[in-house]
């Protein structure tokens, strides 16, 4: 059960001690809702069996850090496009000693090239224009299908596929359609609120993953409007797992 209208944020370290020192401990690495869910999962052996962790749009490093620490020997294979971000990506595996693979490209559903959007915030930049602020910069990265990438360097059989790309999550999930089958989780972040210029919504994301052979299974982390601008679900990172 997903407990945030329940238990007070104060009350939260209860629930999973560690992963609160995690994110008193390394701040800009740890979330503590999705650490503490993902653990939670480990726990009860729901997503005891994967051999692989594909992070797409792995920023500095994040999600590859907190995945490092609940699965401590499942290679981490990361894709960043920003090469200066990409630095700071390589910069945490070696530091935290995180196995896998670390690449300066876009997953996307063609092999080519594409316009990369960044923004002051770098975990906001995408391959789409946000629709309320201005880039600080765009240039040319490079695209590959994730089924172009397949076996090397992501040879999996019950792979969990993360994607955290800011509009462009149906991009990434054309261009793996081959490899779907050795993926037995999914974890996107997904939007409710329309930021960026063609961008996918959540219920294209859950409908196109659905009729794909993964369901809708949990509700790991949010993020909320604030009360002036209604308080709802801006954005959530889902869980889906193979059926």
């Amino acid at each position: 059960m997903y407990l945030e209208h329940l238990l007070p944020a104060k009350l939260a370290a209860l629930a999973d001690p560690r992963s609160f020192l995690l994110r008193l401990a390394h701040p800009t690495l740890v979330s503590f809702g999705l650490l503490a869910n993902l653990a939670s999962l480990r726990r009860r052996g729901l997503l005891g069996t994967i051999d692989a962790v594909i992070d797409v749009g792995a920023n500095s490093g994040q999600f590859a850090f907190m995945a490092s620490r609940v699965w401590p020997h499942v290679p981490v294979h990361s894709f960043e496009p920003d090469p200066d971000v990409c630095a700071q990506l390589e910069a945490t595996c070696t530091r935290f000693r995180i196995a896998g693979t670390r690449h300066a490209l876009a997953l996307a559903d063609a092999d080519g090239t594409r316009v990369f959007h960044r923004q002051r915030d770098s975990v906001q930049s995408s391959l789409l224009a946000r629709t309320d602020a201005d880039a600080v910069g765009t240039f040319e990265v490079a695209t590959r299908r994730l089924d172009t990438l397949v076996p090397h360097p992501v040879d999996a059989q019950r792979a969990l596929l993360k994607i955290d790309v800011q509009g462009a999550e149906l991009d990434v999930l054309l261009g793996a359609t081959g490899m779907l089958d050795r993926v037995h989780a999914v974890i996107v972040e997904v939007s409710f609120v329309r930021s960026y210029a063609g961008g996918a919504d959540a219920l294209a994301v859950a409908r196109w993953l659905t009729t794909h052979g993964v369901r809708l299974f949990d509700l790991l982390d949010t993020l909320r409007l604030d009360a002036a601008q209604g308080a709802g679900l801006k954005e959530a990172d889902l869980l889906f797992v193979r059926a």
